[in-house]
């Protein structure tokens, strides 16, 4: 009898498992401008360390089978024009897409237009909630708008703010991979209660 427990124990567990393994997430990486469809040496996808770390975190998890959007996505631009026509923009479509389908936003504010976006979505809590924002480790302490600002913005309505040097892809994606991880942690709670 000891054995058929132990052995329906192992099975559920082994059932868990394959669960887990199964399980696709929708993530927004956003950073620095990248072009998914060049190799990593590329300048668009290697002019600076922002560029790099997002070009490698985007083909990690593309490797994973995660579906992954980009603001630089014509989907979403063409998604945005239907939904608000004459008043889209890349602001709105962002939003939107990120505030309906992402489960995870991932950001690397490492450059002008990603700057902007982190502002955009640093004082919404529903954002915030699913956004991890991971700054190079070299502006760690150091006073600037992003640290004594934006970061601090986000982290309050809930954002995860980490400092990393973005060189140490190791490092970088152990960072991703937890945060990842927690969020699928409270989904399979919320969906053990029915919500």
């Amino acid at each position: 009898m000891q054995h058929d427990r132990i052995k329906k124990l192992k099975l559920a567990a082994r059932q868990d498992e394959i669960e887990r393994e199964m399980e696709r997430y929708e993530l927004f990486i956003a950073g620095p401008y990248i072009d998914k469809s060049k190799e990593r040496s590329d300048p668009d996808n290697s002019s600076s360390e922002g560029k790099c770390i997002r070009f490698d975190v985007f083909k990690y998890y593309e490797e994973k089978w995660h579906n992954i959007y980009l603001g630089e996505d014509v989907e979403l631009r063409k998604i945005g024009s239907s939904h608000y026509g004459s008043s889209s923009n890349a602001v709105f479509f962002e939003r939107h897409y990120i505030t309906k389908n992402i489960d995870v936003l991932i950001v690397f504010p490492d450059g002008p237009g990603v700057f902007c976006e982190f502002g955009d979505w640093a004082s919404t809590p529903s954002t915030c909630q699913k956004m991890l924002v991971i700054i190079n480790k070299k502006y760690e302490g150091k006073s600037s708008y992003i640290n004594d600002g934006t970061a601090k913005a986000a982290k309050h309505f809930g954002a995860a703010i980490v400092y990393e040097t973005y060189t140490d892809f190791g490092a970088v994606i152990a960072r991703c991979d937890n945060f990842i991880d927690i969020r699928a942690s409270s989904a399979r709670v919320e969906k053990l209660y029915g919500r």
